[in-house]
C-alpha cells in the first residue's frame, strides 16, 4: 500500500477505505474490487493489484489473491521483476491447488526474478506430507544476495530452520522479512513463536528478553489482526502461551477471557484450542473461579481431542486416583490430533510414572520437539500471506 499511496495517494485512500468497510466479509470485498479494476479508467496500476492480492491472502483466500498477483504480473510488465509474481501466485496455491501451483510454477522457473522461488514452491510440492524440513532448492545457495532481499524466501528459509530446530537461524530470518515488511502480523507470530521456543532452551537471561520479544510481537499482531477484523486467535494463543512461560498466570488467564476480568475478543473468548490451553492452566494453577467458563467453552465446541485433554487436566487438579488420571491422559494420547497434543499429553504421562516411549520416538521421528510444548513447529510450507509485501 506505501508503493501505492507514492505513486497514486487518490487511489491508495480509496482502496484503503474499501478494504477497511469490507473487512468483514473480505471474499465479497475483493470480488467488489477486482470488478471496479476491469472498467476503471485509467486502468489500476500493479500497485493496486498487489494490496488487493495480499489483503486477499491475509484472510487466506488463495484463488483470489492468485488472480490479482497475476494482474500485478501484466501490469506491471516493464516495471516488476518478470516471473516474481507468478512464482508468488504459484505459492499460494501450493496447499489449495498443486497441479495449477505446479503449472506456475514451472512457467517461470528460468527467470531470474523467480528461479529460486519456483524451485522453492516446486520442492515444498515434491516433499508433500513428508516429516522434517524441507530441503533448500540449489537455485536458493545459487543466488544469496536474491535470496537475502526476497521476504518469501527468507520466510521459507526460517520455517525450515524453526522444523530443524536451529533457532538462532530461524529468529535472523524471520527478522529479516520483518526488516523489509515490518509490522506484518504473520510474520511478527512465527518469529513470536520461534523466540518463544528458544527462551525455553536459552539461559534465564536470553530467556526474559527472548520472552519480552515474543511477547511484544504476539500482542502488536493480535493488535493488527483485531483492527482488521481477521483470525486474531494464534496471535492470542501465542501471547498467552508467552506470559504463561514468564510466570504472568494473571495475565495469562486475561488473554482467553472475555471482559470484566479479561481481554479476549468475542472471536478469541469462542476458540476451543485457546480455551483449551487456557484452562489446562488454570487448573493447574487451581483457579476454580476461572475454570468452569473455559471449560464450558472446550466442552460446547472443542474437539474430541481438547475435550479428552480437559477431563485428564481436570482429574489431575482434583487429585483423583493416578490410576485414573493417567488413563485418562492416555486416552487424551490416543485422541490428539497432532504432535503438540501428543506432547502435551506425554508430558503429563510421564508426571504419572508412565512413559510413552513408542509414541516419544514417532513424535521425534518427524521432528518433533518434546521437551518444549510452548509452540509447535510450522508446517513445511511457508504461508504466503507471511511473506509477499
Amino acid at each position: 500500500m506505501k508503493e501505492l499511496d507514492a505513486e497514486h495517494p487518490h487511489l491508495a485512500e480509496a482502496l484503503c477505505t474499501a478494504l477497511l468497510t469490507g473487512r468483514d466479509e473480505p471474499s465479497r470485498t475483493v470480488a467488489e474490487q477486482r470488478s471496479a479494476a476491469t472498467s476503471a479508467t485509467p486502468s489500476w496500476p500493479w500497485q493496486a493489484w498487489a494490496a488487493l492480492g495480499i489483503f486477499a491472502a491475509e484472510y487466506g483466500l488463495a484463488e483470489e489473491g492468485t488472480t490479482c498477483f497475476l494482474a500485478v504480473e501484466e501490469t506491471g510488465r516493464g516495471e516488476v521483476a518478470a516471473g516474481r509474481w507468478t512464482a508468488l501466485a504459484g505459492f499460494a496455491l501450493v496447499r489449495h491447488h498443486p497441479d495449477r501451483a505446479r503449472e506456475l510454477l514451472e512457467g517461470v522457473r528460468h527467470e531470474p526474478a523467480a528461479r529460486a522461488l519456483s524451485a522453492i514452491g516446486l520442492a515444498v510440492l515434491d516433499h508433500g506430507s513428508q516429516p522434517g524440513p524441507v530441503p533448500t532448492p540449489e537455485e536458493v545457495r545459487a543466488d544469496p544476495d536474491r535470496s537475502a532481499r526476497e521476504p518469501s524466501i527468507q520466510r521459507f528459509l526460517g520455517d525450515q530452520c524453526l522444523i530443524r530446530g536451529d533457532l538462532d537461524a530461524a529468529v535472523d530470518h524471520y527478522e529479516r522479512v520483518l526488516g523489509a515488511s515490518a509490522g506484518h502480523p504473520a510474520t511478527q507470530i512465527a518469529l513470536a513463536q520461534a523466540l518463544l521456543t528458544r527462551a525455553a532452551r536459552g539461559s534465564s537471561l536470553v530467556s526474559t528478553i527472548d520472552l519480552r520479544k515474543a511477547a511484544n510481537l504476539a500482542d502488536a499482531a493480535r493488535a493488527a489482526r483485531r483492527r482488521w477484523h481477521a483470525n486474531s486467535t494464534e496471535a492470542a494463543l501465542v501471547l498467552f502461551l508467552t506470559r504463561l512461560a514468564a510466570a504472568e498466570y494473571d495475565a495469562a488467564f486475561r488473554v482467553a477471557l472475555p471482559a470484566p476480568y479479561g481481554e479476549a475478543s468475542p472471536q478469541e473468548a469462542a476458540s476451543a484450542e485457546l480455551a483449551a490451553r487456557t484452562a489446562s492452566a488454570v487448573l493447574a494453577q487451581r483457579r476454580w473461579d476461572l475454570a468452569d467458563q473455559l471449560v464450558n467453552v472446550v466442552e460446547q465446541s472443542g474437539t474430541a481431542a481438547l475435550r479428552s485433554q480437559i477431563a485428564a487436566a481436570r482429574a489431575e487438579a482434583l487429585g483423583e486416583d493416578r490410576s485414573e488420571v493417567q488413563r485418562l491422559w492416555r486416552v487424551a494420547l490416543a485422541d490428539a490430533e497432532n504432535d503438540e497434543q501428543r506432547t502435551i499429553s506425554m508430558y503429563h504421562l510421564a508426571g504419572t510414572g508412565y512413559w510413552p516411549i513408542a509414541e516419544l520416538d514417532e513424535v521425534l521421528a518427524r521432528g518433533g520437539v518434546p521437551g518444549c510444548v510452548a509452540s509447535p513447529a510450522p508446517e513445511g510450507v511457508c504461508q504466503l500471506s507471511g511473506s509477499v509485501l
